[in-house]
């Protein structure tokens, strides 16, 4: 459960895009159609943080369309 609330904490400053911009986290077109449009969301990676098993420094972000 702290593993859970660490990665809430980390992650809720990225509500708004830019912000993960600002922090480095860029976006990847992994899951995305040739329109641009999110199929299974939008992925951000952090070159910085590959391989972090960290909940407090997450690799990547999710974010969704809504």
């Amino acid at each position: 459960m702290r593993d859970l609330v660490k990665a809430y904490l980390a992650s809720v400053k990225y509500r708004d895009e830019k912000v993960a911009l600002a922090d480095g986290y860029v976006p990847h077109q992994c899951s995305s159609d040739p329109a641009g449009h999110g199929s299974m969301g939008y992925h951000y990676f952090n070159e910085s943080r590959y391989g972090s098993l960290d909940p407090a420094k997450p690799a990547a972000l999710l974010f969704e369309d809504g």
